[in-house]
């Protein structure tokens, strides 16, 4: 079954992952109020729940700096594919100079 929640997958004794019941103990309810369960069908007990579920502040940081490396190894590879862009044009242009050195050469030679 899934976590009425946030629909992670819990045992089948339990109506919310341990993660919920965690942030539901740091905020515990009043006795005086009244609190009332939606109704779970058996069919229903069994499926995910379409919407989709907020992040703990600790998947957050493990998802931002997850999305750091991701960016960090992008910028890497941009840089190192215009190193390598610059060094073959300069080995280009090296090349072109040298050969108009040569013609140049060539032509007061003869």
């Amino acid at each position: 079954m899934y976590c009425m929640k946030c629909g992670r997958d819990t045992t089948e004794e339990h109506i919310f992952c341990d993660s919920c019941l965690e942030i539901m103990d740091r905020y515990p309810v009043r006795s005086d109020v009244a609190i009332s369960l939606p109704h779970r069908d058996t069919d229903q007990a069994f499926r995910r729940p379409s919407r989709k579920r907020s992040l703990s502040p600790e998947e957050q940081v493990v998802h931002l700096r997850k999305s750091l490396r991701r960016i960090k190894a992008f910028a890497a590879i941009v840089f190192l594919l215009l190193g390598l862009a610059g060094a073959l044009l300069f080995q280009s242009h090296m090349r072109y100079k040298h050969a108009i050195e040569q013609a140049t050469l060539q032509t007061e030679t003869t």
